[in-house]
């Protein structure tokens, strides 16, 4: 994993040093309209009790801007990780996946290829095994986990041209996983709660195809 992120922080750092060359002096014009994101990334899961573990994964995010500041945002991210003491037989492999709806500010500048964010919203967090047959409290079976979260996020994007920028960015999510669903069945109760933070970091590509219009 630490190869993983090593790996990760290096293509970045081509990637930030190459934006403000490939810009080549351009004026970048922040288009209103539909905004289309893709990126890579990892996702921490942190339970409030227990270990937390880490795991890679992608996201796409699908908006419309109202404004060269203002945009909402339909953020989907999904992640695969090992997580230990969740069933009778130690490590399981896990999806966790995040379904967000974020409100973004942007600190727009008409000169600058640099434009730096903020973004809020609530986010729909789920969980399940890969594999159906895991055992728990001396039954097998599909395990999931699921609950709704706040999230809260920044970023900056840096722009080759008027409509494509590279997008560094960071959310975090906390909140409790409330409802567990063991067998197909589901159940909803405190005793099965679990309070847990998930932050994942994400470089990626966003693409403003409506440029021009500011």
């Amino acid at each position: 994993m630490h190869s993983y992120f090593t790996r990760g922080a290096l293509a970045a750092a081509v990637l930030l040093a190459a934006a403000p060359v490939a810009a080549q002096s351009r004026t970048p014009v922040r288009s209103t309209g539909f905004i289309l994101g893709i990126g890579l990334g990892g996702t921490n899961f942190s339970p409030e009790d227990g270990d937390g573990t880490t795991g890679g994964g992608g996201n796409l995010d699908l908006g419309w801007g109202f404004t060269p500041r203002f945009a909402v945002l339909l953020g989907l991210n999904g992640a695969a990780f090992e997580w230990e003491g969740v069933s009778d037989r130690g490590n399981e492999d896990m999806t966790l996946a995040h379904v967000d709806l974020l409100a973004r500010y942007s600190f727009h500048s008409p000169t600058s290829i640099y434009v730096p964010y903020v973004e809020g919203g609530i986010t729909r967090r789920a969980f399940s095994s890969n594999d159906d047959d895991v055992p728990l409290e001396g039954e097998s079976g599909k395990l999931e986990y699921s609950g709704n979260a706040l999230t809260v996020g920044g970023g900056i994007n840096f722009f080759f041209n008027q409509a494509l920028a590279l997008d560094l960015g960071a959310r975090v999510s906390l909140g409790k996983f409330d409802t567990i669903k063991f067998r197909g069945t589901s159940v909803t109760d405190e005793g099965f709660e679990l309070d847990a933070t998930t932050t994942r970091f994400t470089l990626g590509l966003t693409w403003y195809p409506m440029k021009g219009r500011q």
